[in-house]
């Protein structure tokens, strides 16, 4: 005879095991999928992008591989449109092509940080309306034009530029960012700032210049409307233009 207390023990335990069923029925071998909504797989010696995600999959961590590139329909073939972290971190990407993330309208984070890109279309993130954060970390060859926007979203906020061995950079670089409140540019080689847009990083916050070869600070990064922390340790600064404002918000600079 079976006891009602023994039936509702074996229906939870059926349930748990058909859940554990799907779940697993929807994650890469290579990965570890803890529920349908997160995916892990790192150090998986992937040289290529998986398949067999959950359509539910939010939060995506594929760091520590060997993927090489991302074209147009690596992602969208695997129908994880829901996806809203991306993480393909210390990888050796090379080439994202510029319809890369179509139809990912969720996407809030993403870590491209530590491979190999030299370039990316200004139009790569040009479609994600809620992307927050980008990290280009550590793409040590990465080119940024100093003539026109190198990338085009109106979302995002928060920006990571530090160890891609830049020189110059140039605020007209920054034209096609309006939300943008957090840059960090710290340990490259900047020598100089050109201040060459009236229009741009007028939302900015924060800026990190440390550890560069600047000699001098524009008056235009200075006087920047909503700029409240500006660090300018370990460089070689003896002119900051528009001081006026720099006790307010500069950081460690030294005296000139």
């Amino acid at each position: 005879m079976i006891f009602p207390d023994n039936c509702k023990y074996l229906y939870y335990l059926v349930i748990i095991l058909i859940s554990k069923t799907v779940v697993e029925a929807q994650c890469p071998t290579v990965c570890e999928c803890k529920t349908e909504y997160t995916a892990k797989c790192v150090k998986a010696n992937l040289k290529i992008f998986p398949i067999g995600f959950s359509n539910k999959l939010q939060n995506l961590d594929i760091s520590s591989n060997f993927i090489k590139n991302i074209d147009e329909l690596t992602i969208r073939r695997r129908y994880i449109t829901s996806l809203k972290q991306f993480n393909i971190s210390n990888n050796v990407l090379e080439l994202i092509d510029k319809k890369s993330f179509f139809g990912l309208g969720k996407l809030e984070k993403i870590d491209l940080s530590w491979n190999k890109i030299k370039k990316l279309y200004p139009d790569t993130f040009k479609y994600l309306p809620n992307l927050k954060w980008l990290s280009l970390q550590g793409n040590e060859n990465l080119f940024i034009k100093d003539n026109e926007a190198f990338l085009i979203n109106e979302s995002l906020q928060i920006l990571h530029l530090q160890n891609c061995n830049l020189i110059n950079i140039s605020m007209k670089s920054f034209d096609g960012l309006p939300t943008l409140k957090e840059l960090y540019l710290t340990h490259n080689f900047i020598k100089t700032i050109q201040a060459n847009s009236e229009a741009a990083l007028i939302t900015l916050q924060i800026l990190d210049l440390s550890d560069n070869s600047l000699c001098e600070i524009p008056k235009q990064i200075i006087r920047l409307p909503n700029l409240e922390q500006l660090d300018t340790a370990n460089n070689k600064i003896h002119m900051f233009y528009g001081n006026e404002k720099c006790d307010e918000i500069c950081q460690a600079h030294q005296e000139f």
